[in-house]
């Protein structure tokens, strides 16, 4: 049991006298966390350098700047042009970071840099960089974000020319980064692993969630038996509370559809009995009875016909949306059942005044239940057909796309309103019963014909959904896997 093994968190949390709540704990790792990022940096930034540079006093700076100058000047002797003989000096190892080389001519016509790191503004720093080139002596001026220092004299090509070099006086914060990390490097790596450490604790205390919301959707799609392992619906916070009441809640949803499954078989099951001995007291009657009352027994043996289909259609249901129920599957051609189905619907639709036209039927070799989707086909159609206007034709069409294969039902009637389109594979749902009959067409349906077709199709892994055409309804069904689908 839990209590026997306490987890470590468990045994911290009691240590610190803060209670095993999930709030609790939540508030708790983030303040630690929080605790640890503040105290590093401010750790850091105590220790780090000053945000000004340490600058060299003004007669090294001069030495410094004589010493590249010289180097700039062997450079150039050697024939190498000015811009990569500057940019050669100051990559070498122990140039200053913090410094650059600006070269004019002896008499510049303007304050252009020909290498220039760092700009220089102008109206506020040309007097001085003006005293500067000036100088007939290196000298060391305040030019307000930098140190400017020179001039020294070379030659290229025998053209006289300046060079002077430039002192950063701030420390640029990613150059601050840079010294931080290169100056305490055991410093902020234990920062950064202590915040990865706190963090990815407070997400293993999060986790489990993930886990229920997994649950959860595994429950919407359909799968009642879904339960939490239980190392969750042990923990003694209110997470383990949460698993705890979902499996509560798995139990009795899974319950209360079983019951729901078993009554509908049972009451089938039970009313086939009287039917049958109905159907056979109506014959008996007729044979006494002779031609009397013969539109009142023919009502009776319609409405007999209507329950045993109604029962018959709840039974099929029934199995269908029974996961242990296992059926025999086979490969069947497709597009001839297809056929079939569309050429008996049409001598059906022709009482209705309608048709049904098979509008495109690709050659298709199918594995699986023949009767369930040729079920869930006609279901369609007679759908179709009693809400289909009078000369007008239903299209029928299958279509293969890889592996995948669409079977389309659309009609010319009315449609249904859009809020009840994610209700129409319900069983017993009836959307003129929610519009007040507004559909008009054949109404006598059981309800019960779109979840069977809902129930087939899903049994294969496929889909079915519907849309407005706009005129009419318009029915899809997809099905995964042409050359080798499997039932679930």
């Amino acid at each position: 049991m839990l209590n026997n093994k306490p987890h470590f968190m468990l045994s911290f949390y009691n240590i610190l006298g803060v209670a095993d709540g999930f709030f609790q704990r939540v508030l708790l790792w983030f303040g630690l966390a929080a605790v640890l990022l503040i105290g590093a940096l401010l750790s850091v930034v105590s220790v780090t350098i000053s945000p000004l540079y340490n600058l060299p006093g003004e007669e090294e700076m001069v030495v410094i700047l004589t010493k590249y100058a010289e180097g700039l000047q062997r450079q150039i002797d050697r024939g190498i042009q000015m811009p990569f003989a500057v940019a050669y000096i100051e990559a070498s190892h122990d140039f200053p970071g913090n410094a650059s080389l600006l070269v004019v001519p002896l008499k510049p016509v303007s304050l252009k840099p020909v290498p220039l790191d760092h700009e220089v503004g102008v109206s506020e720093q040309s007097t001085p960089m003006q005293q500067l080139m000036q100088s007939r002596q290196p000298i060391v001026l305040d030019l307000v974000e930098h140190i400017g220092v020179g001039p020294v004299r070379i030659y290229g090509n025998g053209t006289p020319l300046q060079v002077m070099m430039l002192w950063q006086k701030r420390v640029v914060l990613w150059q601050r980064l840079h010294d931080i990390v290169k100056s305490h490097p055991l410093l902020v790596l234990l920062s950064l692993v202590g915040s990865a450490c706190f963090c990815a604790l407070l997400a293993m205390i999060l986790s489990p969630l993930r886990t229920v919301q997994l649950r959860v959707r595994e429950i919407a799609a359909g799968d009642l038996q879904t339960r939490l392992p239980d190392k969750l619906i042990l923990r003694r916070d209110e997470i383990g509370e949460l698993c705890r009441d979902f499996n509560a809640m798995a139990e009795r949803l899974q319950d209360m559809y079983q019951s729901k499954e078993r009554l509908l078989r049972d009451v089938s099951h039970e009313l086939r009995t009287p039917l049958t001995r109905m159907r056979l007291a109506l014959v008996l009657a007729r044979r006494k009875t002779g031609d009397h009352a013969v539109t009142e027994y023919d009502r009776i043996e319609r409405d007999i016909d209507h329950l045993n289909d109604l029962i018959g259609q709840i039974l099929a249901w029934s199995r269908m949306v029974n996961p242990a129920q296992e059926r025999p599957k086979e490969r069947f051609s497709l597009d001839e059942a297809l056929m079939d189905i569309v050429d008996d619907a049409d001598f059906e639709a022709d009482m209705n005044g309608c048709s049904v036209r098979l509008e495109e039927c690709l050659p298709c070799s199918y594995y699986g239940d023949r009767d369930w989707l040729t079920s869930a086909v006609e279901n369609l159609i007679r759908n179709a057909i009693r809400f289909s206007p009078e000369h007008e034709a239903i299209s029928v069409s299958l279509r293969k796309n890889g592996e995948t294969v669409t079977l389309s039902v659309r009609d010319k009637g009315p449609g249904v309103p859009e809020d009840t389109i994610d209700h129409l594979f319900e069983p017993f749902y009836r959307v003129d019963e929610v519009c007040g009959g507004s559909r008009g067409g054949d109404n006598r349906g059981s309800g019960l014909g779109l979840a069977i077709a809902r129930a087939a199709v899903e049994g294969h892994g496929g889909k079915i959904r519907a849309s407005n055409a706009f005129p009419g309804l318009l029915m899809t069904i997809t099905l995964p896997g042409a050359s080798a689908a499997k039932l679930k």
